[in-house]
């Protein structure tokens, strides 16, 4: 593992830095979150993580409480900001599940009838093994198990855009800003970052993540955005 780079090094011991990636690879559903009205750095940070997490090969999401500003619009990936989180609000995908033997079925087709979606399972001759009762629907790419908090110094405001509530979604919070609240499960706050976008490299150098393109050109503009 690459060595951290710096101001989070108090915060993130290596025990943090397993935790991180433990949460990491046991999460289903990730979401990225940034703060009210955010500025180029909080944004950039935001999007930087949510593209390194999405080149890992997560399901993740990313919104914001306020709709993104003009000044962001540069950004990589600002056009996937939303207002609320995929898994909150059962907006995403609708699946469909149900048992399946080798063999059962011949082919699987839909209509269109006076506005409503049939999907039909064609049974093959030995016929469909199970009943409706086991026909199991999911919305919503599933619950959050995870929510990264980016440059949001206040949860409270965050409330529109997940269930800041809920004890079973962790959440790890990364920031700069000495109002901060200091919530969360895990707390990577530092005032001696010179922005969030370094925190944010910071923690991808830590969890070995792979740095592509858009994502460190996203920090880059972030850091110096924030340092002028």
């Amino acid at each position: 593992m690459p060595s951290l780079t710096g101001h989070f090094i108090n915060n993130m011991d290596n025990n943090t830095v397993q935790q991180i990636k433990d949460i990491i690879a046991q999460s289903q559903t990730i979401g990225i979150v940034a703060p009210k009205n955010p500025s180029l750095d909080d944004m950039a940070a935001a999007l930087s993580l949510y593209l390194l997490l999405k080149n890992n090969n997560k399901n993740v999401s990313i919104a914001a409480p306020s709709d993104p500003l003009v000044e962001v619009s540069s950004l990589v990936g600002v056009d996937k900001v939303e207002k609320t989180l995929s898994g909150t609000g059962g907006t995403g995908d609708l699946t469909v599940s149900f048992p399946y033997t080798e063999g059962e079925i011949e082919k699987v087709s839909y209509t269109l009838e006076e506005g409503y979606l049939n999907i039909i399972v064609k049974a093959a001759e030995q016929g469909l093994t199970f009943d409706e009762k086991d026909v199991e629907y999911t919305r919503g790419g599933g619950n959050l198990d995870v929510v990264f908090a980016v440059g949001a110094p206040i949860l409270s405001e965050l409330d529109s855009v997940f269930d800041t509530q809920n004890l079973d979604i962790k959440l790890v919070n990364i920031d700069n800003k000495a109002e901060n609240d200091q919530y969360g499960d895990i707390i990577l706050v530092s005032t001696k970052l010179s922005s969030v976008s370094e925190g944010v490299a910071d923690l991808a150098l830590a969890l070995g993540l792979n740095i592509d393109q858009d994502s460190a050109q996203n920090m880059l503009n972030g850091i110096a955005s924030a340092t002028n």
